[in-house]
């Protein structure tokens, strides 16, 4: 390992090493293997985001693109709205991947089949950010399928070097994802290695429950949690408004551009501080 702030190298050893880089599986499976087969499909999911007052929507929208007939989505978020998103095959680094003219075109138009009164035009777009699925490439025998026909469903295996993997799934089934891989590697350093492992202490856990002023767990989300043991596990938050204000938190409190705000590109500079302080406000 290199170590890149300070320019030393070490060699560290483990008996069960585990591959859970998302896009980047298939480039960390090389280092492990040079000749190894790839074993994922990643898909580009781009968004953009355009005032609220251009749309008016209140609520959540969930509708088909008349282009291809794609679900989608308009969430209202604070003083803005964002539409999303799209599904395309991606090839190239994951680092270098952004929300590109022929996404924004479809997703516009896409937005303008609802709301025609709109007329959202490339000016109106105040920022877009893209992500990539990770998601397993089909069988040979299922080839030809489309990007939104191809499995969310996740997997763990070995390769012949030993390298633990655990790639697809979606950002709402992280948790399971998550208990089921740390089970696998628990159980090979149990079998092969005779090494115990103690039992998790978030297993049964909320994500994050509610805390008194004092800072201590309330009673309420004491018999919350009791009451919810084990759909927590399985049942993360699925609401695209949780997921936007984890976003949103990590980016304001944070003051760091996160992965999936790459290709973040306002078109005036001054939109930068108007919508991350409009997030900051709405969010914290």
């Amino acid at each position: 390992m290199r170590d890149r702030l300070g320019g030393g190298v070490a060699e560290v050893r483990a008996r069960v090493i585990l591959n859970a880089t998302g896009p980047w599986s298939d480039i960390v499976r090389r280092l492990a293997d040079p000749g190894t087969r790839p074993r994922l499909r990643t898909t580009k999911g781009a968004h953009i985001m355009v005032p609220a007052e251009r749309l008016g929507n209140r609520g959540a929208i969930t509708f088909r693109s008349p282009v291809d007939g794609r679900v989608m989505f308009v969430l209202p978020w604070g003083d803005f709205s964002y539409v999303g998103t799209t599904d395309t095959d991606f090839r190239g680094s994951p680092a270098d991947v952004r929300a590109d003219e022929a996404d924004v075109r479809y997703l516009l138009e896409s937005a303008n089949s609802i709301f025609p009164a709109a007329r959202l035009a490339a000016e109106d777009v105040v920022s877009t950010w893209a992500g990539l699925r990770p998601l397993l490439a089909p069988l040979d025998t299922e080839g030809g399928r489309s990007e939104s026909a191809t499995s969310r469903e996740h997997e763990i295996w070995q390769d012949r070097n030993g390298l633990l993997n655990v790639a697809g799934g979606k950002l709402t089934t992280y948790r399971v994802m998550a208990d089921e891989v740390a089970d696998e590697a628990a159980r090979i350093l149990r079998e092969r290695y005779g090494v115990a492992s103690g039992s998790s202490l978030t297993e049964d856990l909320p994500s994050r429950p509610p805390r008194t002023s004092r800072g201590t767990t309330s009673p309420r989300a004491s018999s919350r949690r009791r009451r919810t043991r084990g759909w927590t596990r399985r049942r993360p938050s699925t609401s695209p408004a949780s997921t936007a204000t984890r976003r949103a938190r990590c980016w304001t409190r944070s003051g760091a551009t996160p992965s999936w705000a790459r290709g973040w590109s306002p078109p005036s500079p001054t939109c930068a501080p108007r919508s991350r302080a409009g997030c900051a406000a709405k969010w914290r």
